[in-house]
């Protein structure tokens, strides 16, 4: 695989954890919430790396290489081509699943800001898909700091 697709490899990982606007109506315990929600991290880290490689290895991938072998693919819109076919579709559904989570009763404050940020996060990916396959924390470090302030460990 080029250069530029194996190390994204690594980089994939910083995709980290987010949300979006929490099903309020839902009652969900804080303890609930945050092991709830590291698993879904976990999963969509899982995700990413599975998603990732199967693109690698398939006809999209063997294209990536050829076209950076011969010129004629930038490794920017190598990147760009894995963050919006790879990175920004698990990341939505990451959303997804932390909105069906719920708010935790007390939480509306953090759990709001955490989501609200990983919403902007998902947003600023679609707007940059190469930044975040090289760097998910431009995208994602607010999210990722927001969950760790509130207890998620590994989003």
């Amino acid at each position: 695989m080029g250069a530029v697709l194996s190390a994204l490899a690594a980089a994939l990982i910083v995709a980290g954890c987010g949300g979006g606007n929490g099903d309020e109506s839902s009652e969900i315990s804080k303890p609930a919430f945050v092991e709830k929600g590291g698993a879904i991290c976990v999963a969509t880290r899982r995700q990413i790396r599975s998603d990732f490689e199967a693109y690698r290895k398939g006809p999209e991938g063997r294209e990536i290489e050829k076209a950076e072998q011969a010129n004629e693919l930038t490794p920017e819109e190598a990147a760009a081509k894995v963050g919006k076919e790879v990175i920004v579709p698990v990341m939505k559904q990451e959303l997804e699943e932390f909105r069906a989570l719920g708010i935790p009763p007390g939480g509306d404050n953090q759990v709001t800001a955490l989501l609200d940020a990983f919403a902007e996060g998902i947003e600023a990916a679609e707007r940059h898909p190469e930044r975040v396959a090289t760097d998910g924390s431009e995208a994602f470090g607010k999210s990722g700091r927001l969950a760790d302030d509130y207890g998620l460990e590994g989003c």
